[in-house]
């Protein structure tokens, strides 16, 4: 729907956003949707906060991956909205050669074909574009830019762009002063400590209750 109620009051404009609502729901219903918003609501709920990106599949036309917390790094604008996410993260050289081709580059080439199961660095950064003419509609003056690179050599894999940001960051708990949130978890991290702490004095108790130390001659009594 619109933000203007007077618009929304238009047929064709109703009928419109329900095509468009259908097609929606029908691409999500098709993709991975579900089973990456069950792992962004354990991550979002442990960690507080939770990384989805969002990019296109040949087969299924969207593919959605939460991304692990540890890989990325954020950025907000005056606003508090992230910006800008840099991500560091692994894969091996055959996958990286099945997405890029020749292009992933020469370490990734190199690696293939003797070793293709071990593991090379990425980097994939996102960002606002500075400088764009927004009169063109390709990849390279869209309002967030989009780099991939190779680590090991720095080599610069491709350079895009995207209308809006494919990272979407969810923050259960959010301070003003940092990116990142705070869940559930944090809350009661202290009582979590301790009860690992007594199961382990317990456990330790158990042990030697059923398997004591003894003190007895080398040559036995």
């Amino acid at each position: 729907r619109t933000r203007s109620l007077d618009s929304m009051k238009d047929k064709d404009a109703q009928l419109w956003f329900k095509e468009v609502e259908d097609i929606i729901f029908g691409a999500l219903a098709s993709s991975n949707f579900d089973t990456t918003m069950q792992e962004f609501y354990l991550n979002a709920g442990c960690f507080g906060t939770g990384v989805i990106l969002t990019l296109e599949d040949t087969r299924e036309k969207i593919r959605f991956t939460e991304i692990p917390l540890e890989q990325v790094v954020l950025e907000e604008d005056a606003y508090g909205r992230v910006n800008r996410v840099y991500r560091t993260f692994p894969l091996t050289a055959q996958q990286a050669f099945d997405l890029w081709g020749d292009e992933a580059g020469e370490a990734v080439q190199e690696i293939v074909k003797k070793k293709p199961n071990e593991s090379l660095k990425f980097l994939h950064y996102v960002g606002p574009r500075d400088e764009r003419n927004p009169a063109k509609a390709d990849s390279t003056n869209m309002a967030f830019k989009s780099v991939w690179i190779e680590k090991s050599k720095k080599h610069l894999i491709s350079e895009g762009g995207f209308l809006s940001n494919p990272y979407a960051v969810g923050r259960f708990y959010k301070d003003s002063q940092d990116p990142f949130g705070y869940g559930p978890a944090d809350d009661v991290l202290p009582d979590t400590k301790l009860a690992s702490a007594m199961v382990k004095t317990l456990l330790l108790s158990a042990m030697k209750q059923a398997d004591p130390a003894l003190i007895a001659p080398r040559r036995g009594f």
